[in-house]
């Protein structure tokens, strides 16, 4: 099922490529078409002015040169449309099937503190925040215990209650 999810997906993502690159190379064919326009505009214009001025050869010169421009316009309008569409293959990652019976691993971080004064340095600097030091309230209970009103830890004050 989950291989054929993937396959599904893959030839969505492929019709979607295939789809932006024709786009592309309609918008292509289109911004040619446009110059070839523009440019037989510009010869035809400057034909009409050279034969009205009476310069029949330029004239001509100009018709020929507009006519060459629409040719050539044209056969690249051909080439960027008969171009094969080459869309790159989308790969995704194939599903890690969940084995019958046979054990699944996860990745699970946790953190383990190799140093006790580096970390009171640290945090004492504002390098790392207050919560990473706790105090160990079962060890400072029975020094408390032991020691009563003689226990002297700087920021640990012994404290006698009634029960």
């Amino acid at each position: 099922e989950q291989e054929r999810l993937r396959r599904e997906e893959q030839a969505r993502l492929e019709a979607i490529a295939r789809a932006e690159e024709e786009a592309r190379r309609k918008a292509e064919a289109e911004r040619i078409e446009a110059e070839r326009k523009a440019e037989e505009e510009r010869l035809m214009a400057a034909a009409q002015a050279a034969e009205a001025a009476g310069d029949k050869q330029t004239a001509d010169a100009l018709a020929e040169a507009a006519i060459e421009v629409t040719e050539a316009a044209k056969e690249e309008v051909a080439a960027v449309v008969s171009e094969p569409v080459t869309v790159a293959p989308v790969v995704l990652p194939k599903a890690t099937p969940k084995l019958q019976g046979g054990p699944v691993y996860r990745e699970v971080w946790s953190a383990e503190c190799v140093d006790v004064v580096v970390l009171c340095r640290a945090v004492s600097e504002g390098k790392a925040s207050r919560e990473c030091v706790l105090p160990n309230m079962p060890a400072l209970n029975k020094m408390a215990t032991a020691l009563k009103n003689t226990m002297n830890i700087p920021g640990i004050r012994a404290v006698s209650r009634r029960v």
